[in-house]
């Protein structure tokens, strides 16, 4: 192979490299927990409460967990899903158990869920029911989106939402609570999904390779 081609090559598949992002997991909020942040929020007894957000790449979902605040576990499970808000549609779903069971990662507590993968501008809704007819519950499982709190550059945030009362279940919140108000417990984990341009790069590579090498067989 001649050097020019080489070099070619070579500078294509670093910068293929450098355009694929990072295939390690990552969480949807980000919680820091600084010196007196102002986390934990008794949530109301029976309700759905959750949020919303934008997707600002393609990514593809893994996890959805719980917040639990000092790390104790909790005393009932709480059903916990991904939805879709334009259209309702339930994406996945699973149940945080009581207790200690499920992996603890900087202060949520995750369940696996079938992979899936949102795209880019649409509205999603994460959300849970907090499960508690009698009050008595220990569970913190909301906070304040605020000191100690952020998310990732991979989502754009939306609106938090609650529905008080019903029975027990899981769905999407019907109230919109007004911007700022981010009183949220549901978190999901995720891997962004690989950008397309970085495969074209490759493919274009090898393209040129080909053609180089028709190139010289001819001029032989």
């Amino acid at each position: 192979m001649p050097a020019s081609l080489k070099i070619l090559v070579k500078a294509c598949l670093l910068a293929a490299v450098a355009m694929a992002p990072s295939s390690a997991l990552a969480a949807a909020l980000l919680f820091y927990d600084p010196p007196m942040s102002p986390e934990g929020g008794r949530p109301l007894h029976q309700a759905l409460l959750g949020w919303t957000f934008f997707p600002t790449t393609a990514i593809t979902i893994t996890h959805l967990g719980l917040f639990d605040d000092y790390s104790d576990g909790f005393d009932v499970a709480h059903p916990i899903g991904l939805f879709r808000l334009n259209d309702g549609a339930e994406l996945a779903s699973s149940v945080v158990s009581a207790g200690l069971a499920d992996p603890l990662v900087d202060e949520f507590r995750y369940v696996d869920v079938p992979d899936v993968t949102l795209v880019s501008g649409v509205e999603y809704v994460l959300a849970y029911y907090t499960n508690d007819p009698a009050g008595i519950s220990r569970d913190y499982q909301a906070f304040p989106l605020g000191l100690g709190v952020g998310h990732d550059s991979a989502i754009a945030l939306g609106y938090s939402r609650v529905q008080p009362g019903g029975a027990p279940g899981l769905g999407i919140p019907n109230t919109q609570i007004y911007p700022g108000a981010y009183f949220v417990g549901p978190n999901a984990l995720f891997t962004v999904v690989p950008i397309p341009g970085a495969v074209w790069m490759f493919g274009s590579t090898l393209g040129v390779m080909g053609w180089m090498r028709r190139k010289a067989v001819n001029a032989g």
